[in-house]
């Protein structure tokens, strides 16, 4: 039997205004990125909970292709006041700076970042981040978003990222990828999970473009965990930003990949021993890649 579908209503303020079209990625980077072919693949694996919730099962690869590139992708979960309003004002103030960071690796120079560049970019960042997943859900699917509606309305209101988003930038080494990757991640406190227990839950995105990575961890709630990649490969934009030039030495995109996709890093948060025997983590990764 199929649910009832949910009254419409913006997916960052909440409120029912006119529904709007948001693209993931501006428009003027078309003319930057060049042409890409209108056709993107998106990859699913992971790990999910068996019918019994007392442990956790490999589950199959899915593969999922869409008739546009990553420069078409957009999202129909966000309304006019938001699409025409703070979501306008950012990508305007962001524009330059990308500019500058594209011009800088295609000409192989540099460019000095200050505390308050790093912060506007990582609030781009992260609304890029999360309007990619609400866009590859679909426009009746945003309730499956993995992040509550609360952290997408504080995005909205405030002029920083939440505090439980942390940010990199980073040098890809190779100028011609134009690649989203993203991992929706739910690890519990112990395997099987305990009732009445609620998992912690990250959205983890990279997103690469002209030799610029921007890799962005959002927790559903203020977590600590490790650092994704070694100093001095990634810039870290938020929290506490601070003058940076970029670019750094460039990352290979294995170690993006790795960044996004590999949760045993994050198996020492756990409260109690972890049971590696019984893997207590859910891991549905979701890439799709474009290449020009």
């Amino acid at each position: 039997m199929s649910r009832p579908l949910q009254p419409w209503r913006c997916a960052f303020c909440g409120n029912r205004g006119q529904r709007s079209e948001e693209h993931v990625l501006a428009k003027w980077m078309r003319k930057v990125v060049g042409p890409l072919p209108m056709e993107r693949t998106t990859h699913a694996t992971g790990f999910g909970l068996q019918d019994d919730e007392q442990a956790y099962a490999s589950v199959g690869e899915s593969v999922r292709v869409s008739r546009n590139s990553l420069l078409h992708q957009v999202t129909r979960t966000v309304c006019t006041r938001c699409n025409n309003g703070w979501m306008s004002s950012l990508e305007t103030a962001t524009k330059p700076i990308l500019e500058g960071l594209i011009h800088a690796r295609k000409q192989a120079g540099s460019v000095l970042l200050s505390p308050a560049e790093s912060v506007m970019l990582a609030r781009w960042a992260v609304k890029t981040s999360w309007t990619s997943e609400l866009a590859g859900l679909g426009s009746q699917n945003q309730d499956h978003a993995w992040l509550p509606l609360e952290m997408r309305q504080r995005l909205a209101e405030e002029d920083t990222p939440p505090a439980s988003s942390w940010v990199w930038l980073a040098a890809h080494h190779d100028l011609g990828v134009c690649q989203q990757m993203q991992a929706q991640v739910t690890f519990d406190r112990t395997s099987p999970p305990t009732p009445g227990k609620a998992p912690r839950r990250l959205l983890a995105s990279c997103l690469i473009v002209n030799g610029i990575a921007m890799l962005v961890y959002s927790f559903a709630n203020r977590t600590a965990f490790p650092l994704p990649l070694a100093a001095p490969h990634g810039l870290r934009m938020w929290p506490q930003p601070s003058p940076a030039e970029f670019p750094p030495p460039p990352v290979s995109h294995q170690d993006l990949l790795l960044a996004v996709s590999s949760y045993a890093p994050w198996l020492a948060l756990h409260d109690r021993p972890f049971d590696h025997a019984a893997t207590g983590t859910t891991w549905p990764a979701r890439t799709s890649p474009d290449q020009p």
